[in-house]
């Protein structure tokens, strides 16, 4: 019996740590700005980082991501929308899409960068 209570108390705290962790996407403002009925967003790559590394859009608008690199070549990747744009230095770049369904969405650079490239990931926040 006493590990039976064990066990609950065991799975209750977990469950617990793992609702609060979750992050809280509501407060973010919308990115970018609206240009001719688009939501432009400038996006920075860099080793091993995107900035803003958080994008925040409303679903079903129009989104138009300017992509540009500090040093290398990167992509900026959103697998669940077939998004995939590749920016090289000195050549910024631009592509659209279509917002999906409300969630969270991850980015990721789609280009070898060097020993942290599995690590250089963003958040599509979709409202």
């Amino acid at each position: 019996m006493k590990k039976l209570v064990f066990l609950f108390i065991f799975i209750i705290s977990i469950l617990s740590f793992a609702v609060t962790q979750k992050t809280d996407f509501s407060a973010y403002n919308l990115s970018g700005e609206i240009i001719s009925g688009v939501r432009v967003v400038k996006v920075e790559s860099f080793r091993y980082s995107y900035s803003p590394n958080v994008i925040v859009v409303n679903s079903g608008e129009r989104v138009r991501i300017k992509l540009s690199t500090r040093d290398t070549e990167h992509g900026f990747k959103i697998p669940e929308i077939n998004f995939d744009l590749k920016v090289k230095k000195g050549r910024p770049r631009e592509g659209e899409f279509t917002a999906p369904k409300p969630g969270i969405y991850e980015i990721r650079c789609s280009v070898f960068c060097g020993s942290g490239h599995k690590e250089m990931k963003g958040r599509l926040v979709v409202k």
